[in-house]
């Protein structure tokens, strides 16, 4: 069993265990998970099949591991099955899947570790789609690289390229969402734009004709935020009105009765949408009060709801009113509340919910920032062992220990003990995260085990 040392000083404030107020950033693929804490360290968890974790394995892990050491990430996003970021230094990052050039670093072999790509230093914004990817640096430009099949490079032909190329000459692009195989972009003037496959409407002009090359959308110019995923795109209006187009059925985003939305049509009448996330067959959103929404297929738990059941209209998973970033794959839900805590749910068959299960969950989750994912936990003068363990968890003391206390996730008390210190008989906890509280005459350590 391979042993991990790991010196841990925690510091907590009356009974409560430590809450992960560490999250800043996460994105989601289709079956993995990345994000940023705020300390600059970069996480990942889910399906490794093809490195897209960036740990320098191609194991999957459903708890959080960080990738390297480096405390100087800035920005993170996942595609289907890779990963792109960007340091403090304007450096651009990726790993993972590469068989169309989607990592841009020149080459067609996927990466199992954070490999460089160029050596500009002024990257700002970046998004991964399934199999293609765009960029735009300070300056505003534009760039694009990856499968181009139905040009969903914006570059004028459909020939895939491995090495980032700009798109048109346009110094003013905003922002860009990447589906499967469509793009939608946003200017500074708060112009829409679209290129890609067109075969169910998701380029939002009116026709189902593929397009190389970027075309603008209506004449509106006060488009705010967009998200793609797959054949659909959601946008919100500087009004503060939520709109989508694309694939529709089974009416998951507009409840109208059609299955494909050609043009930007409204989803209700509301006017207080913030920010909008979108899965598979399902979105995700916050209002201007942090209230967070979802409607769409929940046949996997993901709109977090507490059942497997389609949902239309928008409907509040819950009462909370602080959160502030939300993410989706395609069949998982994500958000970071106000204090930095991580909450999930949704479909988990690779882990990529990141409590320490592959169980699927109906309801938010919550995801410990001590999330180490490895076999055994060594912090002098303890050792517990395994972690993740099913059966038992065994404790190794070179001092002596007064008592012992695990809590769930929550902070709900679930055992103790003051007298038999050798092993903790954890078959009756459910699946999850817990964390073990061992106090000795030199304080208190907490450690984190998942129980299988």
């Amino acid at each position: 069993m391979k042993k991990i040392s790991l010196i841990i000083l925690l510091f907590l404030i009356s009974n409560q265990f430590l809450n992960a107020q560490c999250w800043q950033l996460i994105s989601a693929g289709q079956y993995h998970t990345v994000a940023i804490k705020s300390d600059g360290t970069l996480w990942s968890w889910g399906g490794n099949a093809i490195g897209q974790l960036g740990n320098g394995t191609t194991n999957n892990e459903s708890s959080p591991i960080q990738v390297g050491t480096d405390t100087d990430w800035l920005k993170v996003t996942a595609g289907d099955y890779h990963s792109l970021a960007i340091k403090r230094n304007g450096t651009l990052w990726s790993w993972g899947g590469n068989y169309y050039g989607q990592l841009g670093n020149g080459t067609y072999s996927n990466g199992t570790v954070p490999i460089q790509i160029g050596d500009s230093t002024n990257w700002s914004i970046i998004i991964g789609g399934d199999f293609h990817s765009f960029a735009i640096n300070t300056s505003g430009k534009l760039w694009a690289w990856g499968r181009n099949n139905y040009g969903q490079l914006g570059n004028g032909n459909t020939t895939n390229s491995n090495i980032p190329i700009q798109v048109g000459t346009d110094t003013n692009w905003q922002s860009i969402g990447a589906g499967y195989a469509h793009s939608t972009a946003l200017k500074l003037n708060g112009t829409l734009w679209t290129w890609g496959a067109n075969y169910f409407g998701q380029l939002g002009n009116g026709t189902t004709t593929s397009l190389n090359l970027p075309m603008q959308i209506g004449i509106d110019n006060d488009w705010q935020s967009i998200d793609v995923n797959n054949e659909h795109s959601l946008a919100i209006k500087a009004n503060g009105t939520l709109w989508s187009w694309g694939l529709n059925t089974p009416s998951f985003l507009v409840n109208n009765g059609e299955d494909y939305l050609y043009i930007p049509t409204q989803i209700g009448s509301d006017t207080e949408w913030k920010t909008i996330k979108s899965g598979d067959f399902f979105a995700v959103a916050l209002k201007k009060n942090n209230t967070i929404w979802s409607w769409g297929s929940g046949s996997y738990g993901q709109l977090g709801s507490g059942a497997y059941s389609h949902i239309y209209p928008p409907t509040q998973i819950n009462t909370f009113t602080n959160w502030q970033t939300i993410a989706c794959g395609d069949s998982s839900t994500f958000a970071i509340n106000m204090d930095g805590n991580l909450w999930s749910s949704g479909s988990n068959i690779s882990g990529h919910l990141g409590d320490g299960t592959t169980i699927n969950k109906t309801v938010f989750t919550s995801i410990s920032c001590m999330s180490l994912g490895i076999e055994e936990v060594a912090i002098e003068p303890f050792t517990i062992y395994p972690n993740p363990a099913n059966n038992y968890i065994y404790i190794s003391n070179k001092i002596e220990i007064s008592k012992m206390v695990v809590t769930d996730i929550s902070g709900k008390v679930v055992y103790k003990t003051s007298t038999n210190f050798s092993k903790i008989n954890i078959e009756c906890f459910q699946s999850g995260v817990y964390i073990l509280q061992i106090f000795s005459g030199n304080g208190k350590r907490n450690f984190k085990f998942v129980k299988t």
